[in-house]
C-alpha cells in the first residue's frame, strides 16, 4: 500500500525528436488517369515520355457514353471499362469480365448511360477496385432502367492482369444517369448519384469494410431530369455541380458526405444535362457551356466568389461552338487533364483551357489540340477519386526528471482517429513507469498514417516503491519498507525523521503507531527530495448472520460476512465444541440459549463478534374436552396443550376447518350427531408441525314430526295429533303443551299444539307445533258499487268463501222474481249491476247460493243484497 506526496517536482524534457516522412500514393489522379478512352477506339496518352499529351488508337469501340479507366501509379493502363465489359491492359476482356451486370440480353445495358459508370478503388486495398454502373434510361435499359449495381476487380488475379471478383451487386433503383466519386476525410470515398422522382443526392460511402447499402441523402430543392444529368466535383471535393436544363452549384462536406447551399447559375434552358462541366484545379473557376438555337459558348464562372450575384456578374465569354443541340456530334464534355489544363469538345475536335485558374481569357484557350475527336458523349472517362496516403514516422527520445516515477506520451488532435499504441491503448495518450520503446499508429485526414516513437529512460533517478502497512487500532504494529527498482543504478542514503527526531537510515521502519513521518532522499545527481508518509490507522471487523432461532436438532447454517483482511477463523458454539471453517454449520442436541463466538485473525488485526440463539424443543400435544358426549346443538370447550414456542392452531372439526392465532381454549356446538373427529395441527415458531386428533360423541335429538297445519270443520269430528316421526329404539318421554303425557291427544277447537319429546339417557329433547284453526264457512257481504274503481264492483261472496268450498252456485233476482244472473264458476267475478247489458237501478236485489264444503256438508244461502250507485 502506498500512500505519499511528492515535495519536489520538475517538467518533462525532450532530448531529441527526429521526424522520417514518407509518402507514397494509394490512388493519385496525376497518374491513375493518364490514358483517356474516348470510344470509337480512340484514346488520349498523357504519359508518352514526351510530356506532350499523344492521340493514340487500337481501344475497344464499346466504350460509348460510360468510360471509365485507371492506371497504376506509375502511369500505366491497368484496366477499362464501359460499366458492363471490363478489358485488362491488354485490351482483352478479364476473365469473368464479360457481363458485370448479367444484362447482356439488354444489348450493352450500359453503352449509352450518361457518364454512367466510374472506378473507385478500395480505400485500404491498393489491388483492388469497385467498378459502380447505371443502367442507361435512354437507350434500351428495360425494366432495369436507373438501377445502380457495383461491382470488384483484384488486379493480383490472372497473372497481375486482373479478374473479377464478384459481379453486378444491387445497390439502388431510380436513379438518373450520372455518377462522380469523391475522397473522404477518413479513409473513405463517397459515391455520388441523384433520384429520379425526387431530385434528392445519394452519397454511399465506402470504407475498408465494403459498400454502404443505405446512402446519406441530400435534398437538392430541385427536381430531377427525367432521366439524363451529369455530376462533377471540384479536386478538393468541397464543391459539386448537378446538371440539368441548369447548372446547380453546391457545397459539399467531405466529412458527413452532406450537400448544402444550392445556387442555380441559369434559368433558361440551354440542355444542359447532356454537358459535363469542369472546375479548374484550385477550384475556384467553373467552365460550362450555354446552349444557343444554333450554336454555344462557353462561359467562365468565378464561383470563389462565394455569392449568387456575384458568381453570375463574374460570367466572361471564352469561346463558341458552330454545333447546336440538334447536330448529331453535339456533345461538349469538359474534363480536367492529369497536366492540370481542361480540354474540351468544340467543333468536332478537342480544345484545351491551359492555364484555368485564371480568370477571364488570361485561362489561355488553344483550338484543336486534337483534330477530328471529341471526349464523347460522357465527357471523357469518369474522374477517378484520388487522395494521397502518406505516412510520417517520428522518433522522439524522452527522458524524466527528478525522481519522476512515470512520463505522459500525448498525441491529441481533433481530427486525429485510430490511435493504436504498442501497449494495447488505443486513447491520445498513455502513461509509462518503465524504460523502453514505446509507439502509436494513426491516421490523420485524408488518408494519412503517422507512426511515433517514444524512447524513454530514467536517468535521474526513480522514486523507490513505498510499502506501508498500516497500524491496527492500539496494537503498534505498523511498517514502512523501500525498495529500489530493478533498473536504477543511483545510490541513494535515506534518513527517516519524525518532529526533529532522526529515527533510522535504513530502509526498513517497524513498530510504527499510526501517524506522519519525512523520508529524506539523497542523490549523487543532486536530486534531493523529501517525502511525507503517512501510516494509517485501521479496525477491521469480523461479522456474521445466523438463525437466533431454531429447533433441536436442526442445523444452525452460519454466514461469515466479515472484511477480507481475516484470513483465519475461529468458532465457539456455546455448547462446547469448536470450528475453523469459515462458514460451518452446527447441530445443536438440546434445547436452551447459546452464545455463538466468531474470532478473526488477519495479516494487521484480530477481532471477535458474539450473539446469542435459543433453541427450541419440539412440542409434546395434546387436548382436554368438557364434556366429551354431548347433545347435538349444543356446545363443548376445548382446552389444548400450549406453550411459549406455540404460535397458532389449525383446527378441524368434522368438515368445518380454521387457524387459531393466538391459541386460547375454545367453545364449539355441534348441529349432526356421531363420532366427530376433532384434528389439531400445532404449529411453533421454530419446530416442526405437531398433528394430534382426538373424537367427540354427539348424541342425536329426537325427531318430532305434527304434520303440517289442519283446520277443523263446523260440527266434524276431532282431529288427532301425534308423533308422526318414528324415533329409533330408546326411553323417550312426551310433554303437551296441554299437560297431556301422552304420545298422542285428540282436539275439537282450533289453537296452536306443541309436543316435546326428551330421549333418554342425556335427556335431548326437540319440540314441533302445529296450528289447528276454523274453516268450512261462508261470508256473504251485503252491499256492492259496481262504479269502476276497483273496489267492490262486483257482488261475489268466493273472495269470503274458505278454502273448503267443493261446489257453488250464484243467483240474483230482482223483487219480482226475475231472474238477472248465474253462475257456478268458483273462480269467477260475479255480477256486476247489468242485465243484458244494461245497467240496473239501485236498489235491493235477492240472491240464493248453494254451496257444498269439503266435508260433503251442504249450505242453503238466501238473503238481500244492496246495489248502490
Amino acid at each position: 500500500m502506498r500512500n505519499f506526496c511528492l515535495m519536489k517536482k520538475a517538467q518533462k524534457k525532450f532530448l531529441a525528436v527526429i521526424s522520417v516522412c514518407v509518402i507514397y500514393s494509394i490512388i493519385c489522379s496525376a497518374q491513375s488517369e493518364n490514358i483517356w478512352i474516348l470510344g470509337f477506339g480512340d484514346a488520349i496518352d498523357f504519359h508518352n515520355g514526351t510530356g506532350t499529351p499523344q492521340r493514340i488508337t487500337g481501344f475497344s469501340s464499346e466504350i460509348g457514353e460510360a468510360s471509365a479507366i485507371i492506371c497504376d501509379r506509375m502511369g500505366h493502363l491497368l484496366f477499362y471499362t464501359n460499366g458492363n465489359i471490363v478489358r485488362n491492359a491488354l485490351g482483352h476482356k478479364m476473365p469473368n469480365g464479360n457481363d458485370l451486370l448479367k444484362l447482356l440480353k439488354l444489348n450493352a445495358p450500359t453503352y449509352s448511360s450518361h457518364q454512367g459508370t466510374v472506378i473507385v478503388p478500395d480505400p485500404l486495398n491498393p489491388s483492388q477496385y469497385y467498378i459502380f454502373s447505371i443502367v442507361s434510361t435512354t437507350g434500351g435499359g428495360g425494366n432495369y432502367a436507373g438501377r445502380l449495381y457495383y461491382s470488384k476487380v483484384d488486379m493480383m488475379l490472372d497473372g497481375g492482369r486482373g479478374d473479377v471478383l464478384y459481379g453486378g451487386v444491387f445497390l439502388a433503383a431510380g436513379m438518373i444517369e450520372g455518377l462522380t466519386a469523391i475522397p473522404g476525410n477518413m479513409c473513405n470515398i463517397w459515391l455520388l448519384s441523384r433520384s429520379s422522382s425526387s431530385g434528392s443526392l445519394n452519397a454511399f460511402e465506402i470504407t475498408d469494410h465494403g459498400v454502404a447499402n443505405k446512402p446519406i441523402i441530400s435534398q437538392t430543392g430541385v427536381s430531377s431530369p427525367a432521366y439524363v444529368g451529369s455530376i462533377k466535383a471540384s479536386r478538393d471535393g468541397k464543391r459539386i455541380v448537378l446538371t440539368d436544363k441548369n447548372y446547380h452549384l453546391m457545397d459539399f462536406d467531405p466529412r458527413t458526405g452532406t450537400a448544402t447551399n444550392l445556387i442555380t447559375l441559369l434559368t433558361e434552358d440551354m440542355r444542359g444535362n447532356y454537358f459535363v462541366p469542369e472546375f479548374s484545379p484550385d477550384g475556384r473557376m467553373f467552365y460550362a457551356y450555354q446552349d444557343g438555337s444554333d450554336s454555344s459558348s462557353l462561359y467562365q464562372y468565378n464561383v470563389g466568389l462565394g455569392n449568387k450575384a456575384a458568381i453570375l456578374t463574374s460570367k466572361t465569354y471564352i469561346t463558341s461552338c458552330h454545333e447546336s443541340y440538334l447536330v448529331p456530334n453535339y456533345p461538349k464534355g469538359l474534363k480536367l487533364g492529369p497536366d492540370g489544363q481542361i480540354y474540351f469538345s468544340r467543333n468536332g475536335n478537342i480544345d484545351r483551357i491551359s492555364m484555368p485558374n485564371l480568370s477571364g481569357i488570361a485561362c489561355g484557350h488553344s483550338e484543336s489540340v486534337f483534330s477530328n475527336v471529341t471526349l464523347g458523349f460522357g465527357g471523357g472517362p469518369n474522374a477517378i477519386p484520388a487522395f494521397l496516403q502518406d505516412t510520417t514516422v517520428e522518433v522522439r527520445i524522452v527522458d524524466n526528471t527528478c525522481f519522476s516515477d512515470s512520463i505522459s506520451l500525448t498525441i491529441k488532435n481533433s481530427s486525429i482517429w485510430g490511435y493504436r499504441w504498442n501497449t494495447g491503448s488505443n486513447g491520445p495518450s498513455i502513461s509509462v513507469g518503465m524504460p523502453g520503446i514505446y509507439w502509436v499508429g494513426y491516421h490523420t485526414p485524408p488518408c494519412n498514417y503517422h507512426v511515433d516513437t517514444f524512447h524513454v529512460s530514467f536517468p535521474n533517478g526513480r522514486l523507490p516503491t513505498i510499502q506501508v502497512s498500516p497500524e491496527c487500532r492500539g496494537l503498534r504494529n505498523g511498517n514502512i519498507r523501500l525498495e529500489g527498482q530493478a533498473y536504477d543504478t543511483l545510490n541513494y542514503r535515506y534518513t527517516w525523521m519524525q518532529e526533529q527526531d532522526t529515527l533510522s537510515r535504513d530502509t526498513i521502519l517497524n513498530q510504527l503507531i499510526a501517524g506522519v513521518y519525512d523520508l529524506y532522499i539523497h542523490t549523487e545527481t543532486g536530486c534531493d527530495t523529501q517525502l511525507t508518509i503517512d501510516v494509517p490507522e485501521v479496525d477491521y471487523r469480523v461479522s456474521f448472520t445466523v438463525d437466533t432461532l431454531i429447533c433441536e436438532g436442526d442445523t444452525l447454517q452460519a454466514l461469515n460476512t466479515s472484511e477480507e483482511h481475516f484470513g483465519s477463523f475461529g468458532w465457539d458454539w456455546g455448547d462446547g465444541h469448536n470450528s475453523t471453517a469459515v462458514s460451518p454449520g452446527h447441530r445443536y442436541r438440546q434445547s436452551g440459549r447459546y452464545t455463538v463466538r466468531l474470532t478473526g485473525t488477519g495479516a494487521i488485526c484480530q477481532d471477535t463478534a458474539s450473539t446469542t440463539i435459543t433453541v427450541d424443543a419440539p412440542i409434546a400435544p395434546g387436548l382436554t374436552i368438557e364434556p366429551p358426549v354431548l347433545c347435538a346443538g349444543t356446545s363443548a370447550r376445548f382446552y389444548p396443550v400450549t406453550d411459549a414456542t406455540l404460535t397458532s392452531l389449525q383446527w378441524t372439526l368434522g368438515e368445518h376447518r380454521f387457524t387459531q392465532h393466538p391459541p386460547e381454549p375454545l367453545q364449539y356446538a355441534f348441529d349432526q350427531a356421531g363420532s366427530i373427529p376433532v384434528k389439531l395441527l400445532f404449529r411453533t415458531r421454530a419446530c416442526p408441525d405437531t398433528p394430534y386428533e382426538a373424537k367427540v360423541q354427539v348424541h342425536p335429538l329426537p325427531l318430532v314430526n305434527l304434520g303440517s297445519d289442519s283446520a277443523l270443520c263446523l260440527k266434524d269430528a276431532p282431529i288427532l295429533l301425534r308423533n308422526r316421526h318414528e324415533n329409533a329404539t330408546g326411553q323417550y318421554h312426551y310433554a303437551w303443551n296441554t299437560g297431556a303425557n301422552t304420545e298422542s291427544i285428540l282436539v275439537n277447537s282450533p289453537g296452536t299444539y306443541s309436543l316435546t319429546v326428551r330421549a333418554e339417557p342425556l335427556g335431548c329433547a326437540n319440540t314441533e307445533s302445529i296450528v289447528v284453526h276454523r274453516d268450512c264457512y261462508t261470508d256473504i257481504p251485503n252491499a256492492f258499487s259496481p262504479n269502476g274503481d276497483g273496489i267492490n264492483d262486483y257482488f261475489f261472496p268466493m273472495q269470503r268463501l274458505t278454502k273448503a268450498v267443493r261446489q257453488f252456485r250464484l243467483q240474483i233476482r230482482n223483487r219480482w222474481g226475475q231472474n238477472l244472473f248465474e253462475t257456478t264458476d268458483i273462480a269467477g267475478r260475479g255480477w256486476d249491476g247489468r242485465y243484458n247489458g244494461h245497467m240496473q237501478p239501485a236498489g235491493t236485489y235477492i240472491y240464493v247460493i248453494a254451496v257444498e264444503l269439503a266435508n260433503g256438508r251442504q249450505e242453503q244461502y238466501q238473503g238481500n243484497v244492496t246495489l248502490i250507485r
